[in-house]
């Protein structure tokens, strides 16, 4: 029987080796960047609004897969909503309601918190800045 830590483990390797929204962007209204203190990773969160009002976002960085799935999951979740959507996921993530099941469950590791939560930490000055 499979474990859900296994399934967990299983997609968050696969999700690594492909990265959907790890580029830089051109001409981002914002870029703001932070270092995980305990563990060295290092987010970039590069945001723009649209003409119709959609937030793009994409990242830079490097650090480990949880740190960097969470980013590109969280990206997925949010690319092109509205700011006050945005604004809204990015407050309800510090109370650990992620919007998909993977991040959700990252989120429990209390000793991988931060890895989970720097792209989130990172948003809310984002959506600030916008």
């Amino acid at each position: 029987m499979t474990r859900p830590e296994d399934i967990y483990t299983a997609a968050v390797m696969q999700r690594l080796k492909n990265l959907h929204h790890r580029a830089p962007m051109a001409h981002p209204a914002v870029s703001i960047r932070q270092v995980n203190a305990l563990c060295g990773d290092t987010l970039t969160l590069h945001a723009r609004r649209d003409v119709d009002g959609g937030v793009r976002v994409s990242f830079q960085g490097h650090g480990c897969a949880l740190c960097l799935v969470c980013a590109d999951l969280m990206i997925d979740a949010l690319d092109g909503q509205a700011l006050q959507r945005v604004e809204d996921v990015a407050q309800r993530a510090q109370s650990g309601q992620m919007p998909d099941d993977v991040s959700a469950h990252l989120w429990t590791l209390a000793a991988r918190r931060d890895c989970v939560m720097l792209s989130w930490n990172i948003l809310q000055e984002v959506v600030r800045s916008l």
